[in-house]
């Protein structure tokens, strides 16, 4: 078939619905699980408790204030994420949603105390998604017959490694978590486009990246009154590793042309691997706990993460902030119920009307509620989390239209701990 040029309206209908192939991955929050039992029904509000083996992720200077000799603990969590891109005008004012569900071994610990040292092993697993997009959309203008998407994208973050605390006195402790972090990203996203005049056009994008490297969390404990505590902890993940992949196909348009231009017969591919390392924040980390009686404790959380430079295939990052509040009550001695509020807000600038190319902006608000039942030495808990946030994204490339966002989601955990 010989070549011809593509209408201008053809032309504006191929380029908005082909999104931006950067504006695909958003890894733009820092709260994405809250990890460990006591602490997920706290909002993760535990930097001044940890004193379990959760605490070697939230702050390892509290281990060594753990009740008994050993304990352990593992939690499985089922989570549950929907995000809706609302009233697209340029898809003929439908809606985008993209849905996410897994179910994940969220934590694993154990620590033993030796009188003023405590040692420690943990396996975290503070982000873990696999996110899909089956969609089939008809008659979106006057160019667009048909639109077709497959979308898949999945992410998972993994830290494990030992710890060590050391109480020099019975009010103050010091701790270290020496943790190995891998992360692993895989997003495949299919397009297939039929316009009103018979041609059309197929785009596939795929992206792969592995990063690995040493995530150390240097943590400190201070008791300066009575039934008051105070905890602090700075975090960076130093990469030593990183290889990315990006696979770009297409058939139909060749779109690096102005206007693109309709051959069927052409192939279009571009691959791409680089080696880049990307750069990670500092996590700094603050917390009070207040513990008025035996039954009943209030903690918060507040924590900065710091801004990072543009790299290749990277944006940057906004410095950002995320607070949380946690209470826990005893009914009973065999019963615990505990509840929470916490943010997790964009680490991207805020949506600019009049630009383009810009990265979402959504912060999220939740809350969580657990229940713990005792038992020698044993304990069982149930719980939930709740996360909902609005915002601003722009889908589409080059232009400066911006779509309004949602994001929700709903997690069900389950944990048990064993003490001897």
């Amino acid at each position: 078939m010989r070549p011809r040029r593509i209408s201008l309206s053809l032309a504006a209908s191929l380029a908005l619905v082909l999104p931006a192939f950067s504006s695909f991955a958003d890894d733009s929050h820092y709260v994405n699980m809250i990890i460990g039992d006591r602490a997920s029904g706290m909002g993760g509000a535990y930097t001044a408790v940890s004193d379990d083996p959760s605490g070697m992720y939230y702050n390892p200077a509290g281990i060594v204030f753990g009740s008994g000799d050993e304990m352990s603990a593992s939690m499985n969590a089922y989570q549950k994420t929907r995000t809706t891109y609302e009233n697209l005008e340029e898809l003929g004012g439908i809606d985008w949603n993209r849905e996410s569900g897994a179910l994940i071994p969220n934590f694993f610990g154990v620590t033993r105390n030796f009188g003023d040292w405590a040692i420690g092993f943990s396996y975290a697993v503070p982000d873990s998604s696999i996110e899909d997009q089956n969609q089939e959309f008809l008659d979106l203008n006057a160019s667009v017959d048909r639109f077709l998407i497959n979308f898949r994208e999945e992410i998972n973050v993994l830290l494990f490694g030992p710890s060590i605390a050391w109480a020099p006195d019975k009010d103050l402790s010091v701790g270290l978590t020496l943790n190995y972090f891998s992360r692993k990203h895989d997003l495949i996203n299919n397009q297939m486009l039929f316009f009103n005049d018979g041609t059309s056009h197929w785009q596939n994008n795929y992206f792969k990246s592995n990063e690995s490297g040493l995530h150390p969390i240097l943590g400190v404990m201070w008791t300066p009154a009575d039934r008051v505590s105070v905890g602090a902890r700075l975090a960076h993940t130093f990469l030593f590793d990183s290889d990315i992949r990006i696979q770009q196909s297409s058939r139909g348009y060749i779109t690096s042309l102005d206007p693109p231009v309709y051959d069927p017969d052409t192939l279009t591919a571009t691959l791409t691997n680089t080696d880049s390392k990307r750069e990670y924040p500092y996590e700094i980390g603050v917390g009070a706990a207040w513990f008025p009686n035996n039954q009943f404790m209030l903690s918060g959380d507040f924590t900065y993460w710091t801004s990072t430079g543009e790299t290749d295939f990277d944006p940057g990052k906004a410095a950002t902030w995320n607070a949380a509040v946690g209470m826990e009550y005893y009914p009973s001695r065999s019963w615990a119920l505990r509840a929470g509020l916490f943010t997790n807000r964009a680490s991207t600038d805020e949506v600019e009307t009049g630009e383009a190319n810009q990265d979402p902006h959504v912060d999220i608000f939740g809350g969580t509620l657990s229940g713990t039942l005792f038992s020698k030495g044993t304990s069982i808990t149930i719980g939930g989390v709740y996360s909902r946030g609005a915002g601003d994204a722009q889908l589409f490339a080059d232009t400066d239209s911006v779509q309004d966002v949602t994001t929700e989601t709903m997690a069900l955990f389950f944990s048990t701990a064993y003490n001897y």
